[in-house]
């Protein structure tokens, strides 16, 4: 048999000169207080001496004396059975319809006010009512037809989805009705009644309601048990820990009903009122507290959950918690600044994070390699932390060295990186270790050593004209005023230029602070030579080819120019580089002057010697050849 809340309602119909009709409903209760389910009702007349077991469904029962009584007549009005009784948030009824007709049925609340109705006509036969009720409340399903009506109580102690009434029908009516007459009844007669359930403890009975039946009414039976299974107690967590795709939640299991809870859990939803059949976690079982992990979410989209229990009458749920997840959270967006304050050890750099990705960006700064896209696996800075711009300073670089550098920014997703940017470090430049007075005219005094020299039978290094860095190679392909296409055989240069054939003309015909090497390595003052100044040395002073012997690198050939003075230079025959090789070392020394040659600015003039010759030409070389550089200065 069920084991369900029900309503039962015995007719008791009188037979005197008029049949009138006794209706006797019943009820129970535990001893605290909550809806007892039962299966069966004991009516006993202690007045005519008769007594009738009433089983589930058999809810309605004819009494007579010695008039016969049409007992389908008299139950031929609608007939109601609810299941389960009490319920969470929804139930099903089933309602028997005896004949075709038009039939209204409603959901009233105790102040009589409608909660959900319907109105139409029903043919003869069984339905099934969907009843649905958004609030816990206690509430009255209403059935009249033109043959009757009746009532029945409903108990909800859950929230639904909605207030409404489905009405889908089953079959169709049978004669049998749920009746059966047995023994007269008289108003006034002793009656008693008392109520059965089957439990795992066998047959537990109600107690006994004696009384003198003289109207219809209302009788409520109670269970002595210890306590009754009802739905669990649940309370729903505050929402907690939310990204853009998790949040953390949970609850308290406070109450279970009386009945093992068999599952818990959090279920949610974009849509209010979540249940087990919506996304949900599974997290234990029996009482207490639980916590849940929300996963599977979508980014910026508010959410609705909820707590639920579920013990063998069903599943209870707690408060609505509702919740926004945030935005993705993706890489950060990060630039590279442009490289400055270059050394030979040392460079300037740093970045800008302009976005975080939707995460706090925990640590910026630049890396750099000498290979191309280093990441922070490699040499880097830590530069403070979030959005803006920020500021790197880059140590510890070999000298004459090309690195790459790009800026990055680290958030929770990872490491992002700003755009690759190159640079090369300067050669370390010696300072020659004196300058010479040779009684010029000019008064000019010359460095007692070439550049990247620091004595006077050392080659130094070698630079293109009009380029302050030392190079491995040195070709028009990167000479920084000038280049050359091997397809078309033509020359463009970008400054110091004199002719349109070779592009636009300045007229710039003497290097430029800026563009004297001499400058940038000996600071103000000091400086390239020019062609006049070259002469001006060859035309006052005596010169011969000299072999220095007893330096570290072995004999040294050079010319050694002695002034009247009797102070003397001495010039090595350093040679000259071409792409990335040396030619004519320990032959011919070239040495670069400041002054272009104007008719094909191409070439810059200089000066050069040999064992048998010396003098002041253009033809010694292309403006993008590397040369020896001797610098001059002012004796004020």
């Amino acid at each position: 048999m069920k084991k369900t809340l029900l309503l039962v309602t015995l007719l008791l119909i009188m037979s005197t000169m008029l049949a009138q009709i006794v209706t006797v409903r019943f009820t129970a209760r535990s001893t605290n207080g909550q809806y007892h389910s039962f299966e069966s009702v004991r009516v006993e007349n202690e007045t005519q001496g008769w007594s009738q077991l009433i089983d589930y469904p058999d809810t309605v029962i004819v009494l007579g004396s010695s008039e016969s009584i049409d007992v389908a007549e008299a139950i031929k009005g609608p007939q109601i059975k609810v299941y389960p009784n009490p319920f969470a948030g929804r139930t099903s009824t089933e309602l028997q319809i005896c004949e075709d007709g038009e039939a209204t049925v409603s959901i009233m609340r105790i102040n009589g006010s409608v909660v959900s109705e319907y109105n139409g006509f029903l043919k003869a036969g069984i339905y099934r009512l969907n009843v649905s009720l958004a609030e816990p409340q206690v509430a009255f399903l209403c059935v009249s037809t033109r043959s009757g009506h009746t009532v029945a109580k409903m108990v909800n102690t859950a929230t639904g989805t909605a207030d409404k009434i489905d009405i889908s029908y089953l079959e169709g009516y049978s004669s049998q009705t749920k009746a059966v007459g047995i023994g007269p009844f008289n108003v006034g007669d002793q009656m008693s009644y008392n109520a059965n359930y089957t439990s795992s403890n066998g047959i537990t009975t109600s107690n006994t309601v004696t009384k003198t039946q003289t109207t219809s009414e209302l009788i409520t039976l109670f269970f002595t048990e210890s306590s009754s299974t009802t739905l669990p107690t649940v309370t729903t967590s505050t929402v907690s820990n939310t990204t853009s795709s998790t949040a953390t939640c949970g609850g308290n299991v406070t109450n279970d009903g009386n009945a093992t809870v068999t599952a818990r859990g959090v279920c949610w939803s974009t849509s209010h009122n979540p249940t087990v059949s919506n996304s949900h976690t599974t997290d234990g079982s029996g009482t207490g507290n639980f916590t849940s992990s929300i996963t599977g979410l979508s980014a910026n989209t508010t959410y609705y959950v909820r707590a639920y229990a579920t013990n063998s009458v069903g599943t209870a749920y707690g408060e609505e918690r509702t919740f926004t997840t945030s935005a993705s959270v993706s890489l950060p967006t990060v630039t590279t600044s442009t490289v400055s304050s270059i050394t030979s050890s040392s460079a300037t750099c740093g970045g800008n994070v302009t976005n975080d990705g939707n995460a706090t960006v925990t640590a910026r700064g630049v890396c750099w390699s000498t290979s191309h896209n280093p990441t922070v696996s490699n040499s880097h800075t830590t530069d403070g932390s979030g959005t803006g711009s920020f500021t790197s300073s880059i140590t510890g670089l070999s000298q004459n060295t090309t690195y790459y550098v790009r800026a990055y920014a680290t958030n929770s997703v990872g490491t992002a990186y700003g755009n690759e940017v190159s640079f090369t470090t300067p050669v370390t430049q010696p300072v020659p270790d004196g300058w010479v007075d040779l009684g010029l005219p000019s008064g000019l005094l010359w460095a007692s050593c070439n550049l990247g020299a620091t004595t006077p039978e050392e080659y130094g290094y070698y630079y293109a004209w009009g380029e302050t860095q030392t190079k491995s190679e040195y070709s028009w392909a990167n000479y920084i005023y000038g280049d050359y296409n091997s397809w078309t055989g033509t020359y463009t240069m970008y400054k110091y230029n004199t002719a349109e054939s070779y592009g636009t003309v300045d007229n710039m015909t003497t290097l430029e602070a800026s563009d004297d090497v001499a400058t940038a390595v000996l600071g103000s003052g000091a400086r390239i030579p020019t062609k006049a100044e070259w002469q001006e040395l060859l035309d006052n002073t005596t010169a011969e080819w000299t072999t220095v012997d007893n330096v570290i690198n072995g004999p040294i050939n050079g010319r050694k120019f002695t002034a009247a003075n009797g102070s003397s230079l001495f010039l090595p025959a350093a040679g000259y580089r071409d792409g990335s090789s040396l030619y004519d070392d320990g032959s011919v020394g070239y040495y670069w002057s400041s002054s272009l040659l104007v008719s094909n600015p191409i070439n810059a003039w200089g000066m050069y010697f040999y064992s048998h010759g010396q003098g002041v030409d253009y033809s010694i070389g292309y403006r993008n050849y590397g040369q020896s550089v001797r610098a001059v200065r002012s004796q004020n």
